[in-house]
């Protein structure tokens, strides 16, 4: 299983009408697939903000403690790379993120079947109230059809800004296994962003 080195540090940007910190790791794989990993905490409601040249893709809701919407995830690409955008409202905000996105069959699960978020490839951990999370991966990393496991611990916030709730989150797909309610859904990015559809496909 593909292990994942840290080689950069965290980097806290500015704070004016929103506040961004980018977790520029350039994260690593062992086969030199690298990443850029960015979160911001954005005042008011808009679109994922991916990449100004990128066009959506897909959208799939995040699902707190299985029953709750608390945002959306985003699929944006261009003609390099994929941006899977993970974006919170009403108060929601993102603590961690673990994705996966490959083959299913590598997804990395325990005796059960359970997935072992802790062995996802690519996650990061996220401050100052983070509604919003883009990971920059390039198309040429990824099957052309592939696995999307998007995991993330979310918590909502009341008018004063204290946590009420935090939920463990995926986002809405397929059962992958085992005893817990995780999810994930199989895409083909094919033709993305130019195909009539507005790809990728999403196979359920």
């Amino acid at each position: 299983m593909k292990k994942l080195f840290f080689i950069g540090a965290m980097i806290a940007v500015f704070t004016t009408s929103c506040s961004t910190e980018t977790v520029n790791e350039d994260l690593t794989l062992t086969d030199q697939v690298q990443f850029e990993v960015t979160s911001k905490s954005i005042l008011t409601a808009g679109t994922a903000t991916g990449s100004g040249s990128a066009e959506i893709c897909s959208v799939t809701y995040i699902m707190a403690g299985q029953h709750t919407i608390a945002g959306k995830l985003f699929i944006l690409a261009d003609a390099d790379n994929l941006y899977i955008t993970y974006r919170t409202i009403s108060n929601w905000i993102i603590e961690e993120t673990h994705m996966f996105i490959g083959n299913r069959e590598d997804i990395p699960v325990n005796g059960g079947g359970n997935p072992r978020i802790g062995h996802f490839p690519y996650s990061a951990v996220h401050y100052n109230n983070t509604n919003e999370v883009v990971y920059t991966i390039p198309k040429n990393a990824v099957p052309d059809c592939f696995t999307l496991a998007a995991h993330s611990v979310v918590s909502k916030l009341d008018a004063n800004g204290n946590r009420v709730v935090t939920e463990t989150a995926w986002t809405d797909g397929d059962a992958i296994g085992g005893a817990s309610w995780a999810m994930a859904t199989d895409y083909c990015v094919s033709g993305c962003p130019t195909s009539p559809d507005n790809g990728p496909v999403r196979r359920r």
